[in-house]
C-alpha cells in the first residue's frame, strides 16, 4: 500500500495530468482515510495549502460541521464494502471558517494492485443558497396564501402547479384532484360559454403576451354542477425558470346577481320615468313653439328671451327623454327592427334637410358624394336617426365656415356611409370614450364657436342600432384639431 508520504507519480503519469489540470477539486486518500494528495483546485476552494492536509486523517481535519460526521463515516464504510455511491451534498468548512455547500462524488480506484479513495468536489454553494431562499419564500408564500380569503392558483403549461385551500373550496374539488389534472384540466372549472376566453387568456399570460388581460370575469362550474361568477386577476410570473400565470379568484355570484337586479331596476325606472315625462314635456315644447310662432312680434324683449329659454330647455329635455327611451329599448327585448328595402340616397338627403337650419346658421360648406341610388334592406327611421346623429355631431364640432363631406358607396359585401369634417378632431383616448353611455369628450382647448350641448347618448344609440343591423361604425382621425371621419358600414345581406 502506498503511504501518505509517497508522491502521486506512483499512480501514473496520465492520472497525474488529469489530477493537476482538473477544474474540479480532487482529494485522494488511502483506505485508512489518510490524505495522499489534493490538487490546486482544492487548495483554492478550501484555502488550505497541500502541506497542511497531506498525511493527515481526513476525519481528524474537522472540515465538516459535526452533524455531518456520522453520514461521512457511513458512506466510507459502504464504499469500502464495494457499494457504488451516489453524489451527495454536504457542507465543508474553509480555512477562514466560512462554510460552503459542495457536491461530492466518491469512488474507489485501483492502481498497481492498490486501492485508493478519490473524491471529486464541486462548489454548489450559490445554487444551494438560492434553493434555500426559494424554499423559505415558498414556505412564506404558502403561509400567506393558506390564510387568504380569496382563491389563489399557479398555472403553467395549462397545468395547475399550486392551489390554496380557498381555491379548492370555491370550485368544490380537492387540492389533490386539481393538482392531478393534466393539461387543460383547468377547463373543468369553466362554463362552456367562456372556455374560448379562458384558453385565450391562459395562453397569452403564460407566454408573457403584452395584450393579455389582467382582470376579467368568467362564468364557472363547481364540482356539484352549480354555476358561479368568478372575478379573476392574473399576472405573469417566472416559476422555476419559465413563465406561469399567477391567478386570484373571488366568488362574485351574489354581487353579480345584485348588480343585475339593480340594473334591471334602473332600466325599468328610466323607461317608466321617460314615458311619464314624455307627454307633459311634448306639451310644454309644443306650447312654447306655438307661443313663439304666433306671439313673438307682440312680446317685449325680456318676455321673448324667457320664452326662448323655455323653448330651448324643453327641446333639450325632449331630446333627452327620447334618447333615454331608445337606450332603454336597445338594452331590452323591446327593440324591434322593421326592415324594408329602402333608398339610402333619399335617406341621406332627408338627414341633410333635418339639419338644414343648423348648417346654414354655422355657414358650413356641405358637400355630397352620392352619384347613384343605393338600396338596402334596413329600418329606414333607425338608420336615418344614426346618420342624423353623426351629421349633427359633425356640424357642432366643426367651427363656423368649416367643411363636411358626406359620401355613399357600395361594393359586393357592404354599403358605406361616410361623414367627414375638418373640425376639432379626436385622439385615441377620445375615440375609446365616444360610444359609451352619456359620453362627453372634455376638451379645455375647445373655443366658444364649438357647440358643447348634447345628451351624450346619441353615438351610443347609433352604435347599437348599426350593430343590430349587423354593421359597424368606424371612427378615423389623425388627432385633435385635424378633423374626423365617421364611417357606417352596413352589410348587403
Amino acid at each position: 500500500m502506498i503511504s501518505s508520504k509517497r508522491d502521486i507519480k506512483a499512480l501514473g503519469e496520465n492520472y497525474k495530468n488529469f489530477f493537476d489540470s482538473s477544474p474540479f477539486s480532487i482529494a485522494l486518500m488511502d483506505e485508512r482515510g489518510f490524505v495522499i494528495e489534493i490538487n490546486k483546485a482544492t487548495e483554492k476552494l478550501l484555502g488550505y495549502k497541500r502541506e497542511e492536509l497531506i498525511g493527515k486523517k481526513y476525519i481528524d481535519l474537522q472540515l465538516h460541521p459535526l452533524e455531518f460526521l456520522p453520514l461521512i463515516r457511513k458512506r466510507y464504510k459502504r464504499l469500502l464494502n464495494g457499494e457504488i455511491l451516489e453524489p451527495f451534498e454536504i457542507q465543508v468548512q474553509m480555512k477562514d471558517s466560512r462554510t460552503i455547500w459542495v457536491s461530492v462524488l466518491t469512488v474507489l480506484i485501483k492502481v498497481g494492485g492498490n486501492t485508493y479513495i478519490q473524491s471529486i468536489i464541486q462548489d454548489v454553494n450559490e445554487r444551494k443558497l438560492l434553493e434555500q431562499k426559494l424554499q423559505e419564500s415558498e414556505a412564506i408564500f404558502k403561509i400567506i396564501t393558506e390564510q387568504s380569503f380569496i382563491g389563489i392558483a399557479l398555472l403553467q403549461d395549462n397545468v395547475f402547479k399550486y392551489v390554496n385551500q380557498k381555491f379548492s373550496e370555491l370550485c368544490g374539488f380537492s387540492i389533490e384532484e386539481i393538482l392531478n389534472w393534466g393539461p387543460n384540466g383547468f377547463l373543468n372549472l369553466v362554463h362552456p360559454d367562456d372556455k374560448k376566453l379562458a384558453i385565450e387568456q391562459a395562453k397569452k399570460k403564460q407566454m408573457g403576451s403584452k395584450d393579455a388581460t389582467n382582470h376579467y370575469i368568467l362564468h364557472g362550474i363547481k364540482k356539484t354542477g352549480e354555476t358561479i361568477w368568478g372575478e379573476i386577476f392574473s399576472k405573469t410570473i417566472i416559476y422555476k425558470g419559465r413563465p406561469a400565470d399567477f391567478i386570484t379568484i373571488s366568488d362574485i355570484t351574489h354581487k353579480r346577481e345584485s348588480d343585475k337586479n339593480l340594473d334591471n331596476f334602473r332600466k325599468d325606472f328610466i323607461s317608466r320615468a321617460s314615458h311619464e315625462l314624455k307627454n307633459p314635456l311634448t306639451s310644454i315644447f309644443g306650447a312654447a313653439e306655438l307661443l313663439y310662432e304666433f306671439h313673438k312680434d307682440s312680446m317685449n324683449s325680456q318676455g321673448l328671451e324667457i320664452l326662448k329659454i323655455i323653448r330651448n330647455g324643453s327641446k333639450r329635455l325632449n331630446e333627452l327623454i327620447y334618447d333615454l327611451l331608445d337606450a332603454s329599448r336597445l338594452e331590452s327585448n323591446d327593440f324591434i327592427l322593421n326592415k324594408k328595402r329602402q333608398n339610402l340616397s333619399t335617406m341621406i338627403k332627408s338627414c341633410i334637410e333635418n339639419e338644414y337650419y343648423l348648417i346654414k346658421s354655422r355657414e358650413i360648406n356641405l358637400k355630397t358624394n352620392i352619384s347613384y341610388d343605393v338600396y338596402l334592406n334596413v329600418d329606414m327611421s333607425k338608420i336615418e336617426q344614426v346618420c342624423t346623429n353623426i351629421l349633427s355631431n359633425a356640424i357642432k364640432n366643426t367651427p363656423p365656415k368649416g367643411e363636411i363631406v358626406i359620401s355613399l358607396s357600395a361594393n359586393n359585401s357592404h354599403v358605406e356611409i361616410s361623414i367627414k369634417d375638418n373640425g376639432i378632431g379626436l385622439n385615441e383616448e377620445d375615440i375609446k370614450e365616444l360610444f359609451k353611455h352619456f359620453s362627453r369628450i372634455h376638451r379645455p382647448d375647445i373655443g366658444p364657436e364649438i357647440i358643447k350641448e348634447g345628451t351624450g347618448l346619441g353615438l351610443y344609440i347609433s352604435k347599437q342600432i348599426v350593430e343590430k343591423h349587423g354593421g359597424q361604425i368606424i371612427v378615423e382621425s389623425e388627432g385633435r384639431n385635424k378633423g374626423a371621419t365617421f364611417i357606417v358600414k352596413l352589410p348587403l345581406i
